[in-house]
């Protein structure tokens, strides 16, 4: 399970890298929820994740991130077909000074087309 986490989310940081908008896509499920400290939403068509999705590339463009590295902090299999995953992010500039470093749990299932993510919500790594 470790190695299709790793692979599957070496893919996504590459994409996002890239900024390969239909490749991220194919890695999303519709729908899918997103919570934040606004609380949670769902995106329930293509052409909406599609636009949350390059907002989201734009952003860290403008932020500088040239690099992102990620880390499988924990996961779990919670059904055949359904995996839960938190992941260490740390995104780097030019320099490869770290801008940032955060977890984010995804909720993940498989389908004819592989593991999309079902959900996504922040970590906070309260003491």
């Amino acid at each position: 399970m470790a190695s299709t986490l790793n692979a599957f989310f070496d893919r996504y940081r590459r994409a996002f890298e890239r900024r390969e908008l239909d490749k991220l896509l194919d890695m999303v499920a519709i729908p899918c929820m997103v919570a934040t400290g606004h609380g949670p939403s769902t995106i329930g068509d293509r052409d909406t994740m599609r636009n949350r999705l390059e907002a989201q590339v734009t952003r860290h463009a403008e932020a500088g991130v040239a690099d992102a590295a990620f880390e499988i902090v924990a996961h779990r299999r919670l059904a055949a077909s359904l995996l839960q995953a938190e992941v260490r992010w740390t995104f780097h500039d030019d320099a490869g000074e770290i801008l940032t470093t955060f977890d984010l749990m995804y909720l993940m299932h498989s389908s004819e087309h592989g593991w999309r993510i079902s959900l996504v919500a922040p970590v906070e790594n309260i003491p």
